[in-house]
């Protein structure tokens, strides 16, 4: 059967920067999708099993299948950054410190810029209506941006969440064919994230 083809204020800049890493990955010819294991209800061919991975800081895990994996050289600022090599995907987290903006940034104020951030180069650029959602009593927005590159059509899914310092930005993308059609893949996986509290040392760490 034949499967589916599949900051601080800086930060926000720093999104126009990933779609450079997901073309740079694909060869040359970046009009040509990869296929993927997946089809189109987001079942693997052969059953693939869920793992935990953590951010550096111990504060996210997240639940990904194994073919996801860490690599720290997608994003300096990333305190957690998976690829997954088979079905071209890719994520990120990043953070924001709420000192860096004015006092009356709220989170659908911030995840305003983030989305008007994400579509400022892409042609044809679309956003997604901001869906609130809640992670271990965190406040958080999902939203989507799709547009194209090079005649190549992406999507993030962002989830935003916002702790008493920080805003915090989980951001998963591919190939709008791959996230349209195994759109149930993919939202286990963002919807999976959970927000730890950690506690510091005595020196403040």
């Amino acid at each position: 059967m034949m499967a589916e083809s599949i900051r601080k204020k800086t930060t926000l800049a720093s999104i126009l920067f990933l779609a450079a890493i997901l073309f740079s990955a694909c060869g040359n010819d970046v009009e040509e999708i990869p296929e993927s294991p997946l089809n189109q209800n987001g079942a693997q061919e052969e059953k693939e099993r869920y793992k935990e991975f953590t951010s550096t800081s111990g504060d996210l895990s997240i639940l990904a299948t194994e073919l996801w994996q860490e690599d720290k050289t997608l994003h300096k600022e990333s305190d957690l950054s998976l690829y997954n090599e088979a079905y071209q995907s890719y994520l990120i987290t990043l953070t924001d410190d709420k000192a860096a903006f004015s006092d009356d940034m709220d989170m659908d104020h911030y995840s305003e810029l983030i989305a008007a951030s994400a579509m400022k180069d892409l042609k044809e650029a679309t956003v997604t209506e901001r869906e609130a959602v809640a992670s271990n009593g965190l406040e958080g927005r999902k939203f989507h941006v799709s547009g194209n590159i090079d005649d190549v059509s992406v999507t993030y899914v962002f989830l935003v969440l916002e702790n008493e310092k920080e805003f915090v930005q989980v951001i998963l993308w591919s190939f709008t064919e791959n996230i349209e059609n195994n759109a149930s893949y993919y939202e286990r996986i963002i919807e999976s994230v959970k927000y730890h509290e950690v506690e510091n040392d005595e020196s403040g760490n």
